[in-house]
């Protein structure tokens, strides 16, 4: 029976604490996602602002005193949807990015593809029900 030298075997654990120090850096981040999930966005004139948690509910908005004097409702309207989808791309950009970070294989990569913009989910899956529709016509 061969022995393995002793510089081959500490090479080897030190490999292994660096791979284990790595792991535990991107699970921490991962965590402080989870533990923290929000993100906020405004309107163009910072007169509405909006806070979204996990997923992209709002959890929170609010409305200057001078915008709303200043604003009518469909400007206000407008202002409020501004601010939600602001609010709404970064939280999504956070969850992508924390995705990318990890490696984006396996189960991160699921996720990433979960994690799509409402507009390119919505584009997939009008994509997905007419290639459907285009199989089940016979063609």
């Amino acid at each position: 029976m061969e022995s393995v030298p002793s510089d081959a075997v500490s090479g080897w654990l030190d490999g292994l604490q660096d791979e284990l120090a790595g792991l535990r850096r991107k699970l921490d981040k991962a965590k402080s996602l989870i533990d923290n999930p929000r993100s906020g966005g405004q309107s163009a004139d910072g007169g509405v602002k909006a806070i979204v948690g996990a997923g992209g509910v709002i959890e929170a908005l609010r409305i200057s005193d001078e915008a709303y004097q200043k604003l009518g409702p469909t400007e206000m309207a407008q202002a409020i949807v501004a601010a939600i989808s602001r609010a709404q791309q970064a939280n999504l950009e956070k969850y992508r990015a924390a995705i990318a970070e990890m490696g984006g294989s396996g189960i991160s990569a699921g996720l990433g593809e979960s994690l799509q913009a409402p507009k390119e989910r919505a584009a997939q899956k009008a994509d997905e029900k007419n290639a459907v529709h285009y199989k089940t016509l016979g063609r």
